[in-house]
């Protein structure tokens, strides 16, 4: 669900060794209906959604947004209606947002990847 513009927040689905470190699944489907997000192009943040004290955004990883398909059972499984799926490998890692769990909801940051309407910049 799209909270405000670039922000989504989601319930964690789980963990699945689909997913390579650095990427976050979504159902294919609800990426398209819900979010503006590129898949594999654009990148996200995570918080969870009631965090005490907020990491800046500088400090915080970005993950690579991925759109889960028949070709990614185990992680399509486990976001049958939107849910985040996060990658296996990378729990528990320092860089990692702490203590996710199933069922949890995160705010998915994905401000850093907007382009401007206008195309690219120039700088002279």
């Amino acid at each position: 669900m799209q909270t405000l513009k670039h922000w989504y927040v989601a319930p964690v689905g789980g963990f699945s060794p689909s997913l390579e470190p650095g990427q976050v699944g979504l159902c294919r489907e609800a990426l398209a209906e819900n979010t503006d997000l590129v898949p594999f192009q654009d990148k996200v943040s995570l918080a969870r959604l009631w965090e005490d004290r907020p990491r800046p955004l500088f400090m915080r990883k970005l993950f690579q947004v991925v759109a889960l398909d028949k070709s990614s059972a185990d992680a399509l499984a486990k976001s049958a209606h939107g849910e985040v799926v996060l990658p296996l490998e990378e729990s528990g890692k320092r860089s990692w947002p702490e203590d996710l769990k199933a069922g949890e909801m995160v705010i998915l940051n994905g401000v850093l990847s907007q382009r401007p309407p206008w195309g690219r910049v120039r700088f002279l």
